[in-house]
């Protein structure tokens, strides 16, 4: 696959928000998969883009989700398995 993938660790708040903010985040377009996470983040969403634009794009729409708090991204450079 083409294109820039990446992992976003989500902190949602409040808590209560968390589902709301899963049902959203997984009908992005470019979202791949969305996992629920025990520890410091509350979610891990796999993503993929065509362009750096596009993952700017993605990264804002998630931001404005209502009760996303915090987003970390890290940017895969290359898949060994």
């Amino acid at each position: 696959m083409k294109g820039i993938m990446a992992f976003l660790f989500i902190k949602t708040q409040p808590k209560n928000r968390q589902v709301p903010v899963e049902d959203e985040i997984s009908r992005m377009k470019g979202v791949l998969h969305l996992y629920e996470v025990l520890g410091e983040y509350d979610m891990c969403v796999h993503v993929h883009a065509g362009t750096r634009e596009e993952l700017s794009n993605l990264l804002y729409n998630i931001s404005t989700v209502e009760g996303v708090k915090e987003i970390t991204t890290i940017i895969i450079s290359k898949r060994i398995k």
